[in-house]
């Protein structure tokens, strides 16, 4: 049965809001992504290590018809 099996995506494509069902998804901040990596590169190219070895950014949560709460049985 089709409602046993929920399916997710990460990057939140066009490709995947076009499937059927529309696969939800993780979407991630492409241009904040974008704007650390051009600082880290600006900083090791000056010789200045990374300040911290670990960059954590925002992601969202897309929910789109892949994916449904789980019914409870009887």
């Amino acid at each position: 049965m089709s409602d046993d099996l929920a399916v997710m995506s990460f990057d939140d494509t066009l490709a995947a809001a076009m499937a059927s069902p529309p696969l939800s998804a993780v979407r991630q901040p492409f241009g904040e992504l974008g704007h650390e990596a051009t600082r880290l590169l600006m900083q090791m190219a000056e010789g200045r290590p990374p300040a911290s070895p670990r960059i954590e950014l925002p992601t969202q949560l897309v929910l789109h018809t892949s994916t449904a709460v789980r019914r409870q049985s009887c």
